[in-house]
């Protein structure tokens, strides 16, 4: 049963831990997420005004996951990624815990604390998916990552969906205030950081060193980050639409706490939140890679811009013909097309922009690309609720303004956001091209500077793909026969069945000791008889050297290869080609070393012979 599940999911034997830990970080990432905004967002709306407290919370918000993520970022190539994760995890912990038990520490909690509480959950968010993800990035190579990204991104968001839905049983059958879910989410924040320090220890800290790191990647500078226009453009992009989703925020609050009671508002909230997981789940399942395959990526960050647009428009003309206030009749219908709006640009977001976005990461230099996904999802993603809190804050001031043209403002937000998509794949083929171009130079002048064909033989030789190695080796075999004596004994210990065997059996044919010893008393023999040899050689005639080759006895062959190596001519060659084709590995072995060793014109054929010989 567990193999099925292993291979249903393409999760390698090695793997199964390493991913069930993250399964089980997700869960207890999508518990504190879900408590926290839950508790929070009710909280807030209960003793808090939408309309003058709620933009400003939004600036504040912004302003505190600025600064998180600005520490992040400063401190994440100057100390290890477990060091800082603990300490940011820490820093959560002591926070979470100060919300939920502050009540004695504070005169007016109901104040402080609860609008305290609403900010913290946006640098809260920012800084448990920048350690789960930063996980997950270190757990696994760029090849293994591809594989597992869908099966890890789709089990956090199982976890997280479970949570939501399990919020509301939780109050009812523990008959708990909505302040308890403060001490759920504290218990699920302290469980997260015990499976991290489980997967530090035993898994992240033996992946790849600190000063690894630092090699692979770098810091891109504040002057690079506004000068390179495809990145401005990037970060147009998350502004507009961060600002574009506050907006629909700002009027799902308003209506929401227009339409619902205060004490139905944390179950409401619940379940809104996860119908929104399961929406963006059946979309990524169904839809995200179809739209991505049939269309491609600009019609895919497009689909929201246009869809939201759509559904704002409707939104807006409801409100006009059947009113936007809770006295009229048909107010529910407004309510719910501002909860429509709010349901598909979270789920699209989710299952579709988020995706996609990343793509857009890729022809950016790899060096420089987790720095610069690091401060766009971070550090501009904050910057955009500061500007868009400041925006809403601006309207508020004005009282000829009230909750419909909210709805009116956001049409010219969802037209810019529509712009700059396309801006910014023109400028994606524009980098993807000269990052190609850069790309093969870069690799021409490696394979002309770096290697050499003894280099390559010997990489392919020490890897440890089965079929590398032994084709490695026959390849070796033909061209570096003094390289393959030495690999084939060290093989000879290799914990692969197929290639240990492969080393011994040419070992025995060669007549090769792994024996130390014994192997230089065979080297001082054959030193002794190359003298011995050398001693008779001009005494032997061409002809001579042709019966030897033709010889039954395997040293009568053996001796005409190695005489060769000091009377390679016209006439001598092709008794050299005779030998490279005999069936005795022995004696072609000793052919190889003549075809190599000699350095005249004439052996210049045997050389393409061997090369073409199977």
């Amino acid at each position: 049963m567990k193999e099925r599940l292993l291979k249903l999911l393409e999760i390698e034997p090695d793997e199964a831990e390493r991913v069930l830990l993250l399964f089980v970080m997700g869960f207890f990432m999508g518990m504190f997420i879900a408590t926290m905004s839950v508790a929070s967002q009710s909280l807030f709306l209960n003793f808090f005004s939408e309309t003058k407290d709620l933009p400003v919370a939004f600036v504040v918000s912004g302003v505190f996951g600025l600064v998180a993520t600005v520490v992040y970022n400063f401190l994440q190539n100057r100390i290890p990624f477990a060091l800082l994760a603990l300490a940011s995890l820490l820093t959560v912990t002591v926070i979470t815990a100060f919300i939920g038990f502050g009540e004695g520490f504070i005169s007016d909690p109901q104040h402080y604390l609860y609008a305290f509480g609403f900010t913290q959950i946006l640098p809260f968010s920012f800084v448990i998916y920048l350690i789960f993800w930063g996980s997950f990035g270190r757990l696994f190579n760029l090849r293994q990552a591809k594989r597992l990204v869908g099966v890890v991104d789709i089990g956090a968001m199982i976890a997280t969906f479970i949570a939501f839905f399990s919020i509301p049983i939780v109050l009812k059958q523990m008959q708990l205030e909505t302040q308890s879910l403060y001490d759920l989410a504290l218990a699920s924040i302290v469980s997260f950081i015990c499976i991290f320090l489980y997967l530090s220890v035993r898994h992240i800290n033996k992946a790849r060193s600190f000063a690894e790191e630092k090699t692979l990647y770098k810091k891109l500078l504040a002057k690079d980050f506004f000068h390179n226009r495809y990145i401005l453009y990037m970060s147009l992009f998350v502004i507009l639409s961060m600002t574009a989703m506050t907006f629909v925020d700002y009027s799902f609050f308003n209506v929401t706490t227009l339409q619902m009671k205060p004490d139905e508002l944390a179950n409401f909230i619940s379940y809104f939140e996860g119908l929104i997981v399961v929406f963006s789940f059946l979309f990524q399942v169904l839809a995200t890679d179809r739209i991505q395959a049939m269309y491609g990526m600009r019609v895919s960050l497009l689909v929201s811009p246009v869809l939201i647009g759509f559904f704002t428009v409707f939104a807006l003309g409801v409100g006009f013909i059947f009113g936007y206030s809770p006295a009229n009749t048909f107010f529910v219908i407004f309510f719910m097309s501002i909860l429509v709006s709010k349901l598909f640009m979270r789920s699209l977001k989710e299952s579709l922009d988020n995706p996609t976005f990343k793509l857009y990461l890729l022809p950016i230099e790899s060096k420089i690309r987790i720095d610069v996904q690091t401060k766009i999802e971070g550090i501009v993603t904050a910057f955009a609720s500061i500007v868009a809190g400041g925006i809403i804050l601006l309207i508020t001031q004005f009282a000829v303004f009230n909750l419909i043209y909210f709805t009116l403002f956001a049409i010219p937000i969802m037209a810019a956001w529509y712009f700059v998509v396309n801006r910014m794949h023109a400028s994606y083929r524009h980098t993807l091209q000269n990052t190609l171009i850069k790309n093969k130079e870069t690799a021409e002048v490696k394979v002309v500077k770096e290697y050499t064909i003894n280099e390559v033989l010997e990489n392919q030789v020490a890897g440890t793909a089965e079929d590398r190695v032994l084709y490695g080796l026959k390849l070796m075999e033909k061209l570096e026969p003094t390289l393959f004596e030495n690999a084939v004994i060290q093989l000879t210990d290799s914990d692969n069945n197929r290639i240990r065997k492969f080393a011994e059996e040419r070992m025995q044919a060669l007549g090769v000791e792994k024996d130390p010893e014994k192997a230089g008393l065979r080297t001082l023999a054959r030193q002794a008889a190359s003298e011995t040899e050398d001693s008779d050689l001009l005494a032997i005639s061409p002809d001579n050297l042709m019966k030897l080759s033709k010889s039954p006895k395997q040293q009568d062959r053996i001796l005409a290869a190695k005489l060769l190596r000091k009377l390679v001519s016209q006439k001598t060659i092709f008794i050299l080609l005779e030998l490279l084709r005999d069936g005795d590995p022995r004696v072609r072995f000793e052919a190889l070393l003549t075809a190599r060793k000699t350095k005249r014109q004439e052996a210049w054929p045997v050389l393409i012979e061997m090369l073409s010989s199977p």
